[in-house]
Protein backbone atom coordinates (compact mmCIF):
# COMPACT_ATOMS: atom_id res chain seq x y z
CA UNK A 1 0.00 0.00 0.00
CA UNK A 2 1.49 3.53 -0.74
CA UNK A 3 2.15 6.03 1.51
CA UNK A 4 0.81 9.49 1.07
CA UNK A 5 2.40 12.34 2.25
CA UNK A 6 0.61 13.09 5.87
CA UNK A 7 1.39 16.92 5.09
CA UNK A 8 -0.79 16.68 2.03
CA UNK A 9 -4.39 15.16 3.65
CA UNK A 10 -7.06 17.26 4.72
CA UNK A 11 -10.97 16.71 5.18
CA UNK A 12 -13.23 18.19 3.04
CA UNK A 13 -15.73 18.54 6.05
CA UNK A 14 -16.06 21.34 8.37
CA UNK A 15 -12.45 21.93 10.73
CA UNK A 16 -14.30 22.51 13.79
CA UNK A 17 -17.82 21.67 15.29
CA UNK A 18 -18.73 25.18 15.56
CA UNK A 19 -18.52 25.56 11.69
CA UNK A 20 -20.88 22.18 11.05
CA UNK A 21 -21.55 18.81 12.46
CA UNK A 22 -19.22 16.49 10.59
CA UNK A 23 -20.36 13.15 9.17
CA UNK A 24 -20.28 9.96 11.09
CA UNK A 25 -18.65 7.95 7.75
CA UNK A 26 -16.16 10.82 7.05
CA UNK A 27 -15.05 10.80 10.83
CA UNK A 28 -14.58 7.66 11.05
CA UNK A 29 -12.23 7.00 7.61
CA UNK A 30 -10.38 9.64 8.87
CA UNK A 31 -9.62 7.85 12.29
CA UNK A 32 -8.76 4.62 10.55
CA UNK A 33 -6.39 6.23 8.12
CA UNK A 34 -4.90 8.78 10.94
CA UNK A 35 -2.54 5.25 12.31
CA UNK A 36 -1.58 5.10 8.19
CA UNK A 37 -0.42 8.57 8.13
CA UNK A 38 1.56 8.42 11.23
CA UNK A 39 3.56 5.33 10.07
CA UNK A 40 3.78 7.42 6.90
CA UNK A 41 5.40 10.00 8.47
CA UNK A 42 7.71 8.04 10.79
CA UNK A 43 8.96 6.00 7.53
CA UNK A 44 9.71 9.66 6.24
CA UNK A 45 11.89 10.81 8.45
CA UNK A 46 14.77 8.65 9.72
CA UNK A 47 16.07 11.27 12.15
CA UNK A 48 12.99 10.59 14.19
CA UNK A 49 13.76 6.89 14.44
CA UNK A 50 15.58 7.28 17.58
CA UNK A 51 12.77 8.95 19.35
CA UNK A 52 10.37 6.09 18.65
CA UNK A 53 12.72 3.54 19.93
CA UNK A 54 12.17 4.60 23.47
CA UNK A 55 7.94 4.02 23.87
CA UNK A 56 9.06 1.09 21.89
CA UNK A 57 11.46 -0.33 23.95
CA UNK A 58 9.35 0.40 27.19
CA UNK A 59 6.29 -0.46 25.93
CA UNK A 60 7.41 -3.68 24.44
CA UNK A 61 9.15 -5.10 27.97
CA UNK A 62 5.87 -4.22 29.79
CA UNK A 63 3.53 -6.49 27.21
CA UNK A 64 6.16 -9.15 26.82
CA UNK A 65 5.92 -9.77 30.26
CA UNK A 66 2.00 -9.56 30.99
CA UNK A 67 1.46 -11.26 27.44
CA UNK A 68 3.99 -14.23 28.89
CA UNK A 69 2.36 -14.38 31.54
CA UNK A 70 -1.53 -14.59 30.65
CA UNK A 71 -0.01 -17.52 28.36
CA UNK A 72 1.75 -19.52 30.45
CA UNK A 73 -0.31 -19.11 33.62
CA UNK A 74 -3.83 -18.16 32.58
CA UNK A 75 -4.85 -21.15 30.56
CA UNK A 76 -3.24 -23.18 34.08
CA UNK A 77 -5.87 -21.65 35.99
CA UNK A 78 -8.49 -22.14 34.15
CA UNK A 79 -8.11 -26.00 34.20
CA UNK A 80 -7.79 -25.92 37.61
CA UNK A 81 -11.07 -24.20 37.90
CA UNK A 82 -12.82 -25.99 35.56
CA UNK A 83 -11.07 -29.20 35.50
CA UNK A 84 -9.46 -31.19 32.49
CA UNK A 85 -12.98 -32.43 31.09
CA UNK A 86 -13.89 -36.00 30.06
CA UNK A 87 -16.17 -35.72 27.50
CA UNK A 88 -14.97 -34.60 24.46
CA UNK A 89 -17.10 -31.78 24.07
CA UNK A 90 -16.12 -30.73 27.77
CA UNK A 91 -12.69 -30.65 26.81
CA UNK A 92 -12.95 -28.47 23.83
CA UNK A 93 -14.87 -26.59 26.12
CA UNK A 94 -11.96 -26.32 28.56
CA UNK A 95 -9.60 -25.60 25.77
CA UNK A 96 -11.82 -22.58 24.21
CA UNK A 97 -12.08 -20.97 28.07
CA UNK A 98 -8.29 -21.16 28.16
CA UNK A 99 -7.69 -19.29 24.80
CA UNK A 100 -10.59 -16.65 25.74
CA UNK A 101 -8.63 -16.31 29.02
CA UNK A 102 -5.20 -16.09 27.32
CA UNK A 103 -6.95 -13.78 24.79
CA UNK A 104 -8.01 -11.36 27.05
CA UNK A 105 -4.60 -11.50 29.11
CA UNK A 106 -2.91 -10.47 26.06
CA UNK A 107 -5.66 -7.33 25.29
CA UNK A 108 -5.16 -6.31 29.23
CA UNK A 109 -0.93 -6.19 28.75
CA UNK A 110 -1.86 -4.11 25.62
CA UNK A 111 -3.85 -1.87 27.78
CA UNK A 112 -1.19 -1.92 30.57
CA UNK A 113 1.85 -1.72 28.37
CA UNK A 114 0.27 1.78 26.69
CA UNK A 115 -1.12 3.21 30.13
CA UNK A 116 2.61 2.92 31.86
CA UNK A 117 4.60 3.18 28.64
CA UNK A 118 3.00 6.58 28.13
CA UNK A 119 4.35 8.95 30.90
CA UNK A 120 7.63 6.72 31.34
CA UNK A 121 8.59 7.87 27.58
CA UNK A 122 6.67 11.20 27.53
CA UNK A 123 9.06 13.43 26.30
CA UNK A 124 10.10 11.08 23.63
CA UNK A 125 6.81 11.09 22.39
CA UNK A 126 6.19 14.80 22.99
CA UNK A 127 9.10 15.55 20.60
CA UNK A 128 7.84 13.55 18.14
CA UNK A 129 4.41 14.73 18.21
CA UNK A 130 5.28 18.59 17.79
CA UNK A 131 7.62 17.40 14.95
CA UNK A 132 4.40 16.21 13.25
CA UNK A 133 2.91 19.59 14.28
CA UNK A 134 5.95 21.00 12.25
CA UNK A 135 5.58 19.20 9.35
CA UNK A 136 1.44 19.86 8.79
CA UNK A 137 1.66 23.42 9.75
CA UNK A 138 0.27 23.21 13.03
CA UNK A 139 0.35 26.03 15.96
CA UNK A 140 3.07 25.31 18.11
CA UNK A 141 2.28 25.83 21.75
CA UNK A 142 4.67 26.93 24.80
CA UNK A 143 5.84 23.40 25.82
CA UNK A 144 4.65 22.33 29.28
CA UNK A 145 6.42 21.77 32.17
CA UNK A 146 7.44 17.84 32.21
CA UNK A 147 6.23 17.29 35.93
CA UNK A 148 2.42 18.64 34.73
CA UNK A 149 2.62 16.89 31.71
CA UNK A 150 2.81 13.49 33.56
CA UNK A 151 0.69 14.43 35.78
CA UNK A 152 -2.05 14.70 32.96
CA UNK A 153 -1.14 11.42 31.45
CA UNK A 154 -1.28 9.64 34.89
CA UNK A 155 -4.70 11.18 35.41
CA UNK A 156 -5.81 10.11 32.06
CA UNK A 157 -4.48 6.99 32.12
CA UNK A 158 -6.01 6.06 35.45
CA UNK A 159 -9.39 7.36 34.37
CA UNK A 160 -9.31 5.24 30.89
CA UNK A 161 -7.88 2.01 33.13
CA UNK A 162 -11.01 2.83 35.60
CA UNK A 163 -13.35 2.71 32.91
CA UNK A 164 -11.93 -0.36 30.36
CA UNK A 165 -10.92 -2.95 32.60
CA UNK A 166 -14.11 -3.51 34.60
CA UNK A 167 -15.86 -4.00 31.25
CA UNK A 168 -13.04 -5.88 29.99
CA UNK A 169 -13.38 -7.94 33.44
CA UNK A 170 -16.85 -8.45 32.65
CA UNK A 171 -16.79 -9.61 29.21
CA UNK A 172 -13.99 -12.13 30.61
CA UNK A 173 -16.77 -13.44 33.20
CA UNK A 174 -18.81 -13.76 30.07
CA UNK A 175 -15.98 -16.28 28.00
CA UNK A 176 -16.20 -18.39 31.48
CA UNK A 177 -20.04 -18.60 32.18
CA UNK A 178 -21.75 -18.39 28.59
CA UNK A 179 -21.58 -20.69 26.11
CA UNK A 180 -20.36 -19.35 22.37
CA UNK A 181 -20.12 -16.03 24.43
CA UNK A 182 -16.72 -15.36 23.36
CA UNK A 183 -18.25 -14.79 19.95
CA UNK A 184 -20.09 -11.72 21.18
CA UNK A 185 -17.12 -10.99 23.98
CA UNK A 186 -14.22 -10.87 21.22
CA UNK A 187 -15.05 -7.67 18.96
CA UNK A 188 -16.61 -6.29 21.80
CA UNK A 189 -13.03 -6.44 23.50
CA UNK A 190 -11.45 -5.54 20.52
CA UNK A 191 -14.13 -2.58 20.83
CA UNK A 192 -13.28 -1.59 24.27
CA UNK A 193 -9.60 -1.97 23.70
CA UNK A 194 -9.79 0.02 20.76
CA UNK A 195 -11.38 3.32 23.07
CA UNK A 196 -8.66 2.80 25.54
CA UNK A 197 -5.98 2.99 23.06
CA UNK A 198 -7.57 6.26 21.32
CA UNK A 199 -8.23 7.59 24.82
CA UNK A 200 -4.76 7.10 26.03
CA UNK A 201 -2.68 8.01 22.80
CA UNK A 202 -4.80 11.34 22.09
CA UNK A 203 -3.16 12.63 25.28
CA UNK A 204 -0.44 13.38 23.35
CA UNK A 205 -1.83 16.21 21.01
CA UNK A 206 -4.05 17.03 24.30
CA UNK A 207 -1.23 17.51 26.13
CA UNK A 208 0.31 19.98 24.08
CA UNK A 209 -2.23 22.22 23.73
CA UNK A 210 -2.67 22.12 27.41
CA UNK A 211 -6.33 20.49 27.75
CA UNK A 212 -7.85 19.08 30.93
CA UNK A 213 -9.83 15.62 31.17
CA UNK A 214 -12.76 17.12 30.41
CA UNK A 215 -12.29 18.90 27.78
CA UNK A 216 -10.39 15.79 26.32
CA UNK A 217 -13.51 13.51 27.37
CA UNK A 218 -15.94 16.05 25.64
CA UNK A 219 -13.75 16.35 22.10
CA UNK A 220 -13.98 12.59 22.48
CA UNK A 221 -17.81 12.47 22.70
CA UNK A 222 -18.24 15.06 20.09
CA UNK A 223 -16.22 12.76 17.55
CA UNK A 224 -16.88 10.10 18.34
CA UNK A 225 -16.96 8.37 14.76
CA UNK A 226 -13.35 9.70 14.74
CA UNK A 227 -12.72 8.06 18.22
CA UNK A 228 -13.88 4.82 17.10
CA UNK A 229 -12.10 4.65 13.76
CA UNK A 230 -8.80 5.65 15.34
CA UNK A 231 -9.18 2.80 17.98
CA UNK A 232 -10.53 0.01 15.43
CA UNK A 233 -7.28 0.72 13.05
CA UNK A 234 -4.87 0.89 15.82
CA UNK A 235 -6.41 -2.21 17.27
CA UNK A 236 -6.47 -4.46 13.73
CA UNK A 237 -3.35 -3.35 13.55
CA UNK A 238 -2.04 -4.49 16.97
CA UNK A 239 -2.70 -8.39 14.94
CA UNK A 240 -0.36 -7.84 12.72
CA UNK A 241 3.37 -9.77 13.80
CA UNK A 242 5.47 -6.93 14.96
CA UNK A 243 3.34 -4.01 14.17
CA UNK A 244 2.76 -3.87 18.50
CA UNK A 245 6.01 -1.98 18.82
CA UNK A 246 4.70 0.40 16.47
CA UNK A 247 1.85 1.07 18.73
CA UNK A 248 3.02 3.86 20.85
CA UNK A 249 4.86 6.67 18.64
CA UNK A 250 2.69 5.45 15.34
CA UNK A 251 -0.52 6.38 17.30
CA UNK A 252 0.89 9.62 19.25
CA UNK A 253 2.10 11.06 15.67
CA UNK A 254 -1.17 9.57 14.28
CA UNK A 255 -3.25 11.48 17.31
CA UNK A 256 -1.67 14.09 16.16
CA UNK A 257 -2.74 14.18 12.44
CA UNK A 258 -6.65 13.40 13.39
CA UNK A 259 -6.75 16.20 15.51
CA UNK A 260 -5.10 18.76 13.30
CA UNK A 261 -7.50 17.92 10.64
CA UNK A 262 -10.87 17.92 12.94
CA UNK A 263 -9.65 21.22 15.12
CA UNK A 264 -6.14 23.13 13.28
CA UNK A 265 -6.56 25.96 15.60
Amino acid sequence: MTMDDPSQHRLDAPASAAQGSRSRLAGLRAGAKAPFCGLSFLIRNPRLWPLALVPMAVASAIFLGGSCLSVLWLPRWIESVTGPGDAWYQVAGVAVLQFAAALSGVLLSVLLAVALAQPLSGPALERLVRAMQEQIGATQRPQVPWWRDMGRSSLGAAVGLAVTVPLLTVLFLVDLTIPLGWVIAFPLKLIVTGMFITWDLMDYPFSVRGWRIGIRARWIRSHLGSAFGFGLSLAVIFLIPGMQLLLLPVGAVGATWLLHQIDPT
